[in-house]
C-alpha cells in the first residue's frame, strides 16, 4: 500500500516589514473613515432633498401672500405721506394706514429684516416694488423654516460633513507618514554610512501613534462641538467647527512634518562631513591611489 501522501506544509506567514507595521493601522483607519463617510453622505443626500422640498413648499405659500399684501402697504404709505390734510379731515384714514403698516411690518419682518420700525416700514412700502428683492429674502426664510421644522435632517447633513472631514484627516495622516517613510528610505540608500532605518523606527512609530491620538482627539472634539446646543443653534456653526479643525492641523501636523525633514537634513550633512574627513585622512597618509574607487567615492587619481 502506498504511503499516505504527506500533508502539505503550512505556509509561513510573511512577517510585515517595519513600514507595513506603521502604515497598516493608518491604512485601516483610512478605509474605516472612508466607508463611514460614504454611508453618512448617502443619508445626507436624502436629507437635503427633503429639506429642499419643504423649503419650496414654504416659498410657494409665502409669495402669493406677499403679492397680496404689498399693494395694500404701498397704498397705506401714500396715505401717510399725504397726511391728515386741511383741518385734519383725513386723520382717521392716516391712523388706519399707520395701523395697517404696523401689522404688515410685524407679519413680514421675519422675512424682510429691513422692516425694523414704523418709519422703516413706511419707507420700504413707499418705494417701487422692483427694489424689494423679496424673492431672495423669501428663499432664505423658506430654507431657515425648513431647517427649523426638520432638525434631524440638518443633523444628518452635519454628520456627513464631519465624517467627510474625518476621512480626509485619516487620508492626510496616512500620506504624511508614507512620505516620511519614503524620504527616510531614499536617504538610507543614497548614503552608505547612513544609520539604518530600523534605528529610527521607534521614533517614527511614536510620532505616528501621537498623530493618531491627536487625530482621534480632534475628531472627538469636533463631535462634542457638533453636539453642543450652542453650536447646533448657531447660524454659522460649520464655520466654527472648520476653524477648530484648521487650528489643530496648523498647530499639530505641520510642525511634525517640518521637524522630520530637519532631522533628515542634519543626519545627511553629518554623514557627508564624516566621509570627507575620512578621505582627507587617507590621502594625507598614503598619497593618491589609482585603484578602483572606494566606498566613499572616486579616488584622487581618477
Amino acid at each position: 500500500m502506498a504511503a499516505a501522501a504527506a500533508s502539505p506544509r503550512p505556509r509561513r506567514r510573511r512577517t510585515p516589514g517595519p513600514a507595513e507595521r506603521i502604515l497598516g493601522p493608518l491604512q485601516e483607519q483610512l478605509h474605516t473613515t472612508a466607508a463611514a463617510a460614504q454611508a453618512a453622505e448617502a443619508q445626507a443626500v436624502a436629507a437635503r432633498a427633503t429639506l429642499q422640498r419643504r423649503a419650496q413648499a414654504v416659498q410657494a405659500a409665502l409669495r402669493p401672500d406677499w403679492d397680496t399684501d404689498r399693494p395694500l402697504a404701498a397704498e397705506a404709505a401714500r396715505t401717510l405721506t399725504a397726511g391728515p390734510g386741511r383741518f385734519g379731515r383725513r386723520r382717521a384714514a392716516v391712523a388706519d394706514a399707520q395701523r395697517l403698516l404696523d401689522q404688515w411690518a410685524t407679519k413680514w419682518r421675519p422675512v424682510t429684516p429691513e422692516l425694523t420700525d414704523p418709519a422703516a416700514a413706511a419707507h420700504f412700502a413707499a418705494r417701487p416694488p422692483a427694489g424689494d428683492q423679496i424673492q431672495d429674502a423669501i428663499q432664505r426664510y423658506a430654507r431657515q423654516r425648513a431647517a427649523d421644522q426638520l432638525p434631524q435632517h440638518i443633523q444628518a447633513i452635519r454628520r456627513a460633513e464631519h465624517a467627510a472631514q474625518d476621512a480626509q484627516d485619516a487620508a492626510d495622516a496616512y500620506q504624511q507618514t508614507s512620505r516620511a517613510l519614503s524620504q527616510r528610505e531614499t536617504l538610507r540608500h543614497a548614503h552608505s554610512g547612513y544609520r539604518d532605518l530600523a534605528e529610527d523606527l521607534p521614533h517614527l512609530s511614536e510620532q505616528t501613534t501621537t498623530t493618531r491620538e491627536r487625530l482621534t482627539a480632534a475628531q472627538d472634539r469636533a463631535a462634542r462641538l457638533s453636539r453642543d446646543p450652542a453650536i447646533a443653534a448657531h447660524p454659522d456653526g460649520e464655520t466654527i467647527l472648520a476653524a477648530a479643525r484648521n487650528t489643530w492641523q496648523t498647530a499639530e501636523t505641520h510642525p511634525q512634518t517640518q521637524a522630520a525633514a530637519e532631522r533628515a537634513q542634519r543626519a545627511s550633512a553629518q554623514h557627508a562631513d564624516q566621509a570627507a574627513r575620512r578621505r582627507l585622512h587617507d590621502t594625507t597618509r598614503h598619497g593618491p591611489t589609482y585603484g578602483p574607487p572606494g566606498r566613499d567615492g572616486p579616488s584622487l587619481g581618477r
